[in-house]
């Protein structure tokens, strides 16, 4: 593996932690909630890529969502 696609690869790996970690703390205030709908996902549009977190819980009408620009 070049230190090119390396360097890539640890971007990824940054940016997806971040957005994880972000999201847990959302998703442990309405872990508890039967209405509870959430996910994590990798998206691509107009030629760029994006991890995006999301939760809506229907329940109490929390709506959360992020998105972070991942790096080619």
């Amino acid at each position: 593996m070049s230190a090119r696609v390396r360097t890539a690869v640890k971007q990824r790996v940054c940016i997806l932690t971040d957005l994880v970690d972000s999201f847990e703390a959302y998703f442990a205030e309405h872990s508890g909630c039967a209405a509870l709908a959430a996910a994590i996902v990798e998206a691509e549009q107009r030629d760029a890529a994006w991890a995006v977190a999301w939760m809506v819980c229907g329940g109490c009408g929390v709506r959360w969502e992020r998105h972070l620009k991942l790096h080619a």
